[in-house]
């Protein structure tokens, strides 16, 4: 760095710019003569709260002006400036730490008197800092008489090709001899610094120049040869926005308030600066205080030159400036921090930023219907115009949002989200640069997150039933969206339906079940929608299911004559509306087969014809039109009168035999034989048959074969007798044949 001042020194001595300046050749307008007693010095504690302090270090060979200058306000439409209100992300990065680290970093300097060491390596410092931020730096070197200083400039061009204007902000580094210089002024170079950190990551329409100053103790020095320069190159310079003295505050009001100085033509500047802070209130915090003019600061080589500039300074004097007290510990760095936002939004509204921010995202796209806590995707994508990566801001109504990303420029991006409770919402998504710089929000997607179904109807169908027999039960419900339904039914038994459907909503539906043991039972039923989404259960049914019935006892005849037809009869109790069938098991061997169909509690009756005496159990059971049959009914003995034949036989001449009626009937037309077989036979004698017309009850006859039978050996005997309505009765025995004797064995 010495070896570039001493260049320029040498520079300068060749050029002869190391001279006094003392006025400028062209065309005069106006002229002006400004002297040290320019200076407004502040005689009492009243002007100190109306005026900053003068330079510390004021030189009696300070420059004084005779200047000429054409003024450039008139070329300057001031309406064109208007707060935009979309530089929050920008307010936002300054912060205390980094107002709290510039100032830490200028006091570690020591006192930084212009011409020393301790001012250069400021200098180098500030140098350093606004070339790490990227921004095109030089050092603007002065002679003054001997006196060398150093400016320190850095610019940040505008990208309107058509714009040649240039904004400023500034504030002196250099500060009085054995003072630290905390608030004058490395608070002021700290808004400087803190301006260019911000505003370097960022494109503005016109040029920014932020610039430390030197020689500020000395009578605004440095300031006087750069504005001076930046007049003799033509400059465009719009506005100039000084900060000295910004950061100390120890009441409520002082923390509030912030002096603005300004001269005629440069109100326009105040009044925005105050737009400003009304704009960005919530961030900045700060009334605006109209002190008028003040010719105590850099600000006023500006105004000497025909430049619109501002000061801003703290609203009550430090008491410690200029003195060994000046140190870190009496900033306050909130109020510093807020004022610094306050320089920084200033200079940026005017500078007009390029928010290059995304485009807004395109509409979102996927799942618009679906049931809660089931997963809804949705797709996007947008473009950021300086191809930075994107976040992007997902709105899933109700004031739920969620920030995804980073993403590269023009990718298209997925999401997945979760509602846990129905209801229609708008889903939107914008988009945010890395640089904090927000689009507008996409078109809305209608999302309908569906309701559940109604809890069907409580089931319709029979209160009382039997195991084995099946019933049907019916119920409907309503789908609020309209969407068809499935149900699905629990039967108490530890079983359940498969869920069926699909049905239209509000249709009635059918379904049958059947128990297979007794018991009370509570039907319910529920209903879910296409998505999935179950209704609660409906209201239960309750139905006892109880054994099968049994049709009454039969009654009827308990006693008949075989042959002859008897009636008997049942009934049947029930309160199912079905036809009923009847079976009658006649106890002996054969049945009726299902009879009917008869009505519901009809007298049910059959007819039977029983061919054989006997005592016979008769039963009868029902079933219904479905299938599902009773239990038997309990028997009724019936007594079937008729004659019953028995046989004896006995030894002797020939074979006899004794047929009789042991029944309770008369037998008719009895048919009776005997037959021998075996021994040496007479076969003319061998058998007999006959036929007696009427037994009487209890009744017997003798029947034998002719008594001159001959033979000789084993014989078979048979004997058989014959009678309607009987069984047959047949006697079989072996005997043995002497002569005439037949002897039984």
């Amino acid at each position: 760095m010495r070896r570039k001042l001493i260049g320029l020194m040498v520079l300068m001595l060749l050029t002869g710019s190391a001279m006094q300046i003392t006025g400028f050749s062209g065309e005069k307008d106006d002229t002006e003569e400004y002297s040290n007693d320019s200076f407004m010095v502040p005689e009492n504690d009243k002007d100190l709260q109306e005026q900053p302090p003068p330079p510390g270090d004021l030189r009696d060979d300070a420059p004084s002006f005779n200047v000429t200058y054409e003024s450039i306000h008139s070329s300057v439409n001031r309406s064109t400036f208007t707060v935009s209100g979309n530089i929050e992300e920008l307010i936002q990065q300054i912060d205390e730490d980094l107002v709290s680290g510039y100032i830490q970093d200028l006091v570690d300097f020591g006192p930084r008197v212009t011409g020393t060491t301790a001012c250069e390596d400021a200098a180098e410092y500030i140098y350093n800092q606004f070339e790490n931020m990227g921004l095109s730096v030089r050092y603007h070197y002065w002679n003054n008489n001997g006196l060398e200083g150093i400016n320190v400039e850095a610019t940040l061009e505008g990208q309107d090709p058509t714009s040649d204007w240039i904004f400023i902000v500034c504030g002196h580094y250099d500060s009085v001899s054995g003072s630290p210089g905390a608030d004058d002024n490395a608070a002021g170079t700290a808004a400087v610094l803190a301006a260019a950190k911000v505003m370097s990551q960022y494109s503005f329409n016109h040029t920014v120049r932020f610039v430390t100053f030197s020689g500020e103790e000395q009578g605004l020095i440095g300031s006087n040869y750069y504005v001076q320069e930046a007049y003799n190159n033509g400059d465009n310079i719009i506005a100039a926005l000084n900060a000295d003295m910004i950061g100390y505050a120890e009441t409520d009001e002082d923390k509030n308030s912030i002096k603005i100085y300004s001269n005629s033509e440069s109100e326009w500047i105040m009044t925005f600066t105050e737009d400003v802070s009304q704009t960005y209130d919530e961030l900045i915090s700060l009334s605006i205080i109209d002190m008028g003019s003040s010719s105590n600061s850099d600000h006023y080589r500006f105004w000497q030159y025909g430049y619109d500039a501002i000061m801003y300074h703290e609203y009550h004097f430090n008491p410690y400036y200029h003195s060994s007290q000046d140190t870190v510990d009496k900033i306050d760095m909130n109020y510093d921090m807020r004022v610094s936002r306050l320089i920084m939004a200033t200079l940026a509204e005017l500078a007009q930023p390029l928010i290059n921010k995304p485009f807004p995202p395109e509409k979102p796209s996927g799942t618009r219907v679906g049931a809660p806590t089931s997963t809804f995707t949705f797709l996007t994508t947008t473009v950021d115009p300086n191809g930075d990566q994107v976040y992007y801001k997902w709105s899933w109504g109700g004031g739920e949002d969620t920030w995804i990303g980073p993403y590269p420029s023009g990718e298209t991006v997925e999401v997945n989200h979760t509602w846990n409770s129905p209801g229609d919402r708008l889903v939107r998504v914008k988009a945010k640069d890395d640089k904090g710089y927000e689009s507008d929000w996409s078109k809305p997607l209608l999302v309908h997150v569906t309701w559940p179904p109604n809890p069907p109807e409580k089931p319709s169908g029979p209160e009382n039933g039997w195991i084995e027999k099946t019933y049907s039960f019916s119920t409907q419900t309503i789908d609020p969206d309209g969407y068809v339904v499935y149900y699905q039914w629990s039967w108490d038994d530890g079983s359940y339906s498969e869920w069926i459907g699909d049905y239209p909503s509000g249709e009635t539906i059918v379904i049958n079940h059947t128990w297979n043991e007794t018991g009370v039972y509570k039907v319910q039923v529920k209903a879910k929608d296409i998505y999935g989404l179950n209704s609660s259960w409906s209201e239960s049914l309750t139905i006892q299911i109880t054994e099968k019935p049994a049709p009454h006892q039969p009654y009827g005849p308990s006693s008949i004559d075989a042959g002859v037809e008897a009636v008997f009869c049942t009934e049947m109790k029930t309160s199912d509306a079905d036809e009923l069938y009847c079976w009658w098991d006649w106890g002996d061997s054969s049945n009726s087969g299902w009879l009917g169909p008869y009505e519901t509690n009809e007298q049910l009756c059959a007819s039977h014809v029983w061919n054989k005496a006997g005592d016979y159990k008769i039963k009868v059971k029902i079933k219904d039109n479905e299938g599902v049959e009773s239990n038997w009914s309990k028997p009724l003995q019936v007594h079937v009168k008729g004659p019953k034949l028995e046989i004896t036989l006995t030894s002797g001449l020939g074979v006899k035999a004794t047929i009789k009626n042991t029944g309770d009937k008369d037998a008719a037309d009895v048919t009776w034989s005997i037959q021998v077989e075996g021994g040496i036979l007479d076969n003319i004698n061998l058998s007999a048959n006959d036929v007696i017309t009427t037994l009487a009850a209890g009744d017997e006859i003798r029947v034998e074969t002719k008594k001159h039978v001959i033979g000789v050996g084993q014989i078979k005997i048979k004997v058989t007798a014959t009678a309607p309505y009987t069984d047959p009765a047949i006697k079989n025995t072996d005997g043995l044949i002497i002569g005439f004797i037949v002897i039984l064995r």
